[in-house]
């Protein structure tokens, strides 16, 4: 399938090069990429022009080294500040940008995986889960594989 409306939920300061290589694989033809970021609420209030300003400035540079990151993903690049994930709203927003696909790091708390999921059952969307792909994680990944593998002797 032709992937051409992308939907990346990830959380703010965690978008790497893998991810965004992925996109560009999985989705090589894509025309647009919504990207929700989520932040934790107490740097999601940073954000506001009430904020000190060196908090707001970091928050400012997360998103701009965000869409750097995602520059020539896609012909059209937009980025949503969320604090939280809910169902209602992830399907609302796939629906009312038609997107095709959801992409979403691995690394989301569980609170964003059960949104994703749920998102799942309401619209018939392709699911993409983006492993990050740095060495650290790899080891912990490789870790938890070792585990898993023990468990079941």
């Amino acid at each position: 399938m032709k992937y051409r409306r992308v939907l990346l939920v990830t959380e703010l300061d965690r978008v790497a090069g893998g991810v965004v290589s992925t996109i560009r694989r999985v989705a090589p033809a894509a025309e647009f990429i919504l990207v929700i970021a989520c932040a934790p609420k107490r740097n999601f209030a940073w954000f506001s022009g009430a904020a000190p300003g060196e908090l707001h400035e970091s928050v400012t540079a997360s998103v701009d080294a965000l869409r750097q990151s995602m520059a020539g993903a896609a012909k059209n690049v937009e980025i949503t500040l969320a604090a939280a994930l809910d169902a209602a709203s992830v399907a609302e927003i796939a629906a009312a940008s038609d997107i095709d696909l959801l992409a979403c790091e691995w690394t989301l708390p569980m609170s964003g995986i059960a949104a994703i999921a749920e998102v799942r059952k309401r619209r018939s969307l392709a699911v993409l889960w983006i492993a990050r792909t740095n060495a650290s994680d790899r080891r912990s990944e490789e870790h938890t594989s070792e585990l898993q593998s023990l468990r079941h002797l």
